[in-house]
């Protein structure tokens, strides 16, 4: 999360500015991912993953190139 501290527009470095921007993106789909799959497990949708497979499950993150 640290990271996204350097997602601003006063950030004069615009590598670390995009880097964090894209770090950001990821993290909300981290979260919107990992919310919907718990609400699929509380409504039986899903059995509980194994922490190993739901690691795999992420979305991967779009570093800029």
């Amino acid at each position: 999360n640290s990271l996204a501290i350097y997602d601003t527009p006063n950030q004069p470095n615009p590598i670390w500015r995009a880097e964090a921007a894209a770090f950001v993106v990821w993290r909300t789909a981290v979260w919107e991912y990992a919310y919907a799959e718990l609400d699929k497990v509380e409504r039986g949708e899903r059995d509980i993953p194994s922490v190993e497979d739901f690691l795999a499950e992420l979305p991967e993150i779009a570093w800029p190139e």
